[in-house]
């Protein structure tokens, strides 16, 4: 692990000398991060994905709102431990459904959901000038939800909200350098954050994927030491799954939880029946090259009539798409697409 760590964090700094010497010297406890708050995707001091290098350059900006307009800026920071281990909170809060009635000494229990989950993250920075670390305290102050990523797992984005007040201790003094004086700062800073959809996502679910440019095979992931793969249940390419042939799909979750999905099809003009193990939708029949969409999360089917009665079945169950893979199937329909996303504690 420690050899993986030291491979993060000297990547980013090896650019320049006097902070490559500082970080070969502490870059040990040291992992990489990147923020992406709209359209500017904040890095670490110790990421590997600073490089504005293909394919790496395009899969962040993938999740900006306005990929053509992403920038990427340095924080000079890095993530730190305490000292020996790295903490994170191993899954979210859960909390309880119950109730009472009066007059009875008891407390029915419902069942539990998981509510929001916490994060902390420690930061320390050498050597910045006055901008930088007024830019951290901006930064991390938004209000607005961000898009969280840690280096040892590139492919799980967090979205987190900061949350209370950041702790920082740092030390300030005046340097003279190219005969200017300038204001630096040292010292170390601690950012909360909170997950209200507590689980990690991943929406890039294949190592490759097709560069639509020029048909050829690319990397999502552009890492030397892909030390993270083999335990992320990533698909080497996006034909091993979710492709319908005949009605018919494998489908692969390679996450750790059942998760929600969206169905679009063109309808043949007849019933249409989605058929998941024992689970069974049936829908009334549709025009014919109507185009419907069916959403798990919503519990809606949804075609160019948004107010008809699309259920022929009123036992037709919802289902979520379990881990590992599995088989759906769906009849009397062409064109067939389903998204779904991996979801990570």
């Amino acid at each position: 692990m420690y050899e993986y760590i030291k491979k993060f964090t000297y990547i980013r700094w090896k650019t320049n000398k006097e902070e490559s010497e500082y970080m070969s010297k502490y870059r040990e406890p040291f992992v990489g991060f990147t923020y992406i708050l709209g359209d500017n995707i904040y890095v670490s001091g110790g990421s590997e994905f600073f490089t504005e290098s293909e394919p790496a350059t395009e899969y962040w900006k993938s999740f900006c709102k306005k990929p053509s307009q992403a920038k990427f800026i340095d924080l000079k920071v890095v993530r730190t431990s305490d000292g020996s281990r790295y903490n994170e909170t191993g899954f979210p809060e859960i909390e309880s459904r119950t109730a009472t009635a009066p007059g009875n000494d008891e407390t029915y229990y419902f069942g539990e959901d998981f509510t929001q989950k916490p994060l902390t993250m420690e930061l320390a920075f050498d050597d910045i000038e006055e901008k930088d670390f007024r830019r951290l305290k901006t930064v991390f102050a938004n209000k607005t939800p961000a898009k969280l990523f840690f280096d040892e797992a590139p492919y799980k984005c967090r979205y987190v909200v900061s949350s209370g007040p950041s702790d920082i201790k740092y030390l300030c003094f005046d340097e003279e350098h190219l005969g200017k004086t300038k204001r630096i700062y040292k010292g170390e800073m601690t950012i909360n954050f909170v997950a209200y959809y507590p689980f990690s996502v991943c929406t890039k679910k294949e190592l490759l994927y097709a560069n639509t440019e020029n048909k050829e095979i690319a990397k999502y992931y552009d890492l030397d030491d892909n030390a993270w793969v083999e335990g992320s249940g990533l698909l080497e390419k996006p034909e091993d799954a979710d492709i319908f042939v005949n009605g018919e799909a494998k489908l692969y979750n390679g996450g750790d939880r059942p998760v929600e999905w969206k169905l679009t099809f063109k309808s043949n003009g007849g019933d249409v029946v989605i058929t998941y193990g024992d689970k069974r939708i049936e829908l009334a029949p549709f025009k014919s090259d109507e185009l419907i969409t069916v959403d798990s999360k919503l519990h809606a089917v949804i075609g160019q009539d948004k107010y008809a009665q699309h259920f022929k079945n009123v036992l037709s169950e919802f289902f979520r798409i379990k881990t590992g893979e599995s088989i759906i199937k769906v009849e009397n329909a062409k064109d067939i697409n389903i998204e779904y996303n991996y979801v990570y504690y």
